[in-house]
């Protein structure tokens, strides 16, 4: 894992790695999702996090990590399986069980766009590197990449009818490719 990210293994760092499992950290627990928790990630700031439900309307909501108190949250007719927040911190996107990802303002968490990523079975998202393309995916075999800003569809990869297989899980490399 370190590798990937560009990193030398060391025994020091394998050390030290090992030690922090056994730190005293504070502990939280986060309540108030009422449904399945599907997803959960960091936000920019490294202070908060985002976790993703299939409440009775389907909810993300944004914690603080040193209080667990809910900062805010959205609310999401139909639910979501999946987010992404954009490493420049502007956006954060969902794969909706709706058919769709929703593209709101990480800030306001007023609504940008939507994109048909047509998947309703298990949609997946992701930003790419520099937060400008998401690409979007799902048991239909199709990842699709789009153009955040712009709402455009880039380019449609579909699998190989011989080898149709849902597109659940992908991701972009370092450089954005």
């Amino acid at each position: 894992a370190l590798r990937s990210l560009g990193r030398h293994y060391t025994v020091q760092g394998d050390a030290a790695l090992s030690q922090a499992l056994y730190l005293d950290y504070p502990s939280h627990v986060f309540k108030g999702h009422g449904g399945m928790l599907w997803d959960v990630g960091f936000l920019p700031d490294q202070q908060s996090v985002y976790t993703v439900s299939s409440d009775d309307v389907g909810t993300i909501r944004f914690w603080d990590l040193s209080s667990g108190a809910v900062l805010r949250s959205l609310d999401v007719t139909g639910g979501c399986l999946e987010a992404d927040v954009a490493s420049d911190g502007r956006h954060i996107a969902a794969a909706c069980w709706d058919g769709m990802v929703h593209l709101w303002r990480l800030d306001t968490l007023e609504p940008v766009r939507q994109f048909s990523h047509q998947a309703t079975d298990n949609p997946r998202v992701r930003f790419s590197p520099d937060g400008r393309q998401l690409l979007s995916g799902g048991v239909d075999a199709a990842a699709r990449l789009w153009d955040v800003d712009t709402g455009a569809l880039i380019h449609t990869y579909l699998a190989d009818e011989a080898a149709a297989m849902p597109a659940l899980a992908f991701a972009f490399t370092p450089d954005g490719r």
